[in-house]
Formats: structure tokens, sequence, C-alpha cells
């Protein structure tokens, strides 16, 4: 009982050690998606933080990464050459709605032990009194 215990421990602790290190990537990711606004707004002079305003001006993500779409939707219908990029920005834009939908479970889950089938399972969950989502299907 006591190796289980110990064992779960350190389940636990590895699962926070990855939940803090997903927020830095989320972070990180942001930063990028607001560096991406500033070099295609290509505002002068250089030292201009107008761009960085316009994205951290929006709450939440998924309105940040539509305004980043339209935003390269209207500077490839300007720039009808870079045609190309729409496709490849069409994919990474999927992938970044899917990774916010992780980034959600991540950010307002807790890591809880659970027992399922006379096992205990460390997993990450709706925090255990979030009755809206917990045991309310």
């Amino acid at each position: 009982m006591f190796s289980e215990s110990k064992a779960l421990d350190k389940e636990e602790a590895e699962l926070r050690k990855a939940i803090i290190a997903h927020l830095i990537r989320w972070s990180e990711l942001e930063i990028a998606l607001s560096a991406l606004l500033y070099i295609i707004l290509h505002i002068e002079p250089v030292s201009s933080q107008i761009a960085y305003a316009i994205y951290y001006s929006l709450t939440g993500f998924d309105a940040r990464r539509m305004m980043i779409a339209k935003v390269i939707d209207q500077f490839v219908l300007e720039n009808p050459k870079l045609n190309d990029i729409l496709l490849f920005w069409g994919s990474i834009n999927v992938a970044l709605s899917d990774a916010r939908k992780i980034r959600n479970v991540v950010a307002h889950g807790s890591p809880l032990r659970i027992s399922h089938h006379k096992k205990t399972h460390v997993v990450i969950t709706a925090p255990a009194f979030d009755v809206l989502r917990v045991g309310n299907w």
C-alpha cells in the first residue's frame, strides 16, 4: 500500500510538471502569434508596439486566433503571389483550434487521484467540486 502511494505521489508530481511545461509553451505560442501579427502589419517605426496592443486587446485565444486568420486572409488578398500561405495557414489554424481545447482542459483542470476497477490513477480532470462538469453528463 505504501509503495502504491509513493508511486502515485511520483506520478502526480510528473503530471504537475507536465502541466507547468504545457502552460509555459502556451505562453510562448501567444508570444509567437503576436509577433506574427507584428511582422504582417509592418508598422513603422519598427519600435512601434501597436501590433502587440491590438493582439492583446482581444480577450481569449479564439478571438486572437480568428483575428490573425482574418489578417492573413487580407494580407494574401493584397499580395496574391503569396496565395500558397493560405493552405499552410489553414492547417496551422485547425491545429491551433484543437490545441486550444487541450489547453483549456489543462488550464482549468486539476490533478486528481481516481479509482477505477480497483486501481488508482492520477489524471487531470475538472476540479472535484465543479458540479457543472463532474458527474453532470
